[in-house]
């Protein structure tokens, strides 16, 4: 059976398992060197029905650029596959929250079974849930790791884990500019060296 038949149908069990939310769902490179691992959609990939759009779609280009990386070459998914949001008692409005520790927990084996089908060479998380799913303990926190790789085993087979920053972060934390720019860096080298990938003109 193809990648995307097997994605598909564990897709459609996600859905039974968390009906009434908003999904959206991994998509890509069915055989990629790299996995890139988000924290849940929001508003505007709910509306394209696609990680990583809108804004936040743009600070994963400029993440991308600097590491030579190819977005189509690669597969892009989230930790929680469906959106977090909470009602603004002022404006009546849905807004994004973040993940609560037992909705990592919930969503975690679809998240290993994903990385199971997909089997990339190397899984970059970006941001700490992502960081907790994949790794299964949330007593880390990316501020301790980012930059550094290492290996995990996921279903008995060993991953090379790149933990990141979330792109947006330097939104609300601009001291974190160039520590975000250099860890990219830093993975546009381990990628050329483990992985194959062209070394960026940077």
């Amino acid at each position: 059976m193809k990648k995307d038949k097997i994605l598909l149908d564990l897709y459609n069990e996600y859905k039974y398992r968390f009906p009434g939310k908003e999904y959206v769902f991994g998509c890509g490179c069915m055989s990629p060197k790299l996995l890139l691992v988000g924290e849940a959609p929001g508003r505007e990939e709910v509306k394209f029905s696609r990680p990583f759009s809108g804004a936040a779609g743009k600070h994963l280009d400029s993440f991308l650029e600097l590491a030579g990386i190819d977005r189509q070459d690669i597969y892009i998914t989230n930790a929680i596959k469906y959106r977090l949001s909470k009602v603004n008692p002022k404006t009546g409005r849905l807004s994004n929250r973040p993940a609560a520790k037992d909705e990592i927990k919930s969503s975690r084996p679809c998240l290993l079974e994903e990385i199971d089908i997909i089997r990339p060479r190397c899984i970059v998380t970006l941001g700490n849930v992502p960081l907790r799913a994949v790794t299964g303990n949330h007593r880390l926190n990316i501020g301790e790791c980012h930059g550094t790789p290492v290996e995990v085993k996921i279903k008995e087979r060993d991953y090379l884990l790149f933990p990141l920053y979330h792109p947006a972060s330097v939104i609300y934390n601009r001291s974190l500019v160039q520590t975000c720019e250099a860890d990219v860096k830093e993975l546009a080298t381990f990628l050329r060296r483990m992985c194959d990938i062209p070394q960026p003109d940077v």
